[in-house]
């Protein structure tokens, strides 16, 4: 699985939480939640493995600049990627299709950026 890595790769630049920003967690923080998997299909089940899954990552820091350097930190980690193992899956490559800065929440009394990223790989 894909979210057994998320820690090892992105942990150097900040926690990172499955999910949602729990209550008094320490910031600046990351967290990761899947948006959807697509697999590959052919007539002769050559794709079968390979698959694409969408991840959202929000940045939480307590300024808005703060957070927007965190998420161009994550692009910057997740456009590495190159061939490597992440978790249990070898990604072929990171494709960075959004980055949405989503303002103030009073919820976690944080700035958050959104970055979405689609991971290429064998499952």
């Amino acid at each position: 699985m894909l979210k057994t890595g998320f820690s090892a790769l992105l942990g150097a630049l900040a926690p990172v939480h499955p999910g949602y920003l729990k209550e008094g967690a320490s910031t600046p923080a990351i967290t990761y939640t899947r948006i959807s998997r697509l697999r590959e299909h052919s007539h002769d089940n050559q794709a079968e493995a390979l698959r694409h899954a969408r991840y959202q990552f929000t940045t939480h820091a307590t300024t808005q600049k703060a957070a927007e350097e965190l998420a161009d930190q994550v692009e910057d980690v997740l456009e590495a990627v190159d061939g490597d193992t992440v978790g249990t899956v070898t990604v072929s490559f990171v494709e960075i299709t959004n980055n949405v800065d989503l303002g103030y929440s009073e919820a976690t009394k944080t700035w958050q950026v959104a970055v979405d990223a689609i991971f290429h790989g064998e499952y």
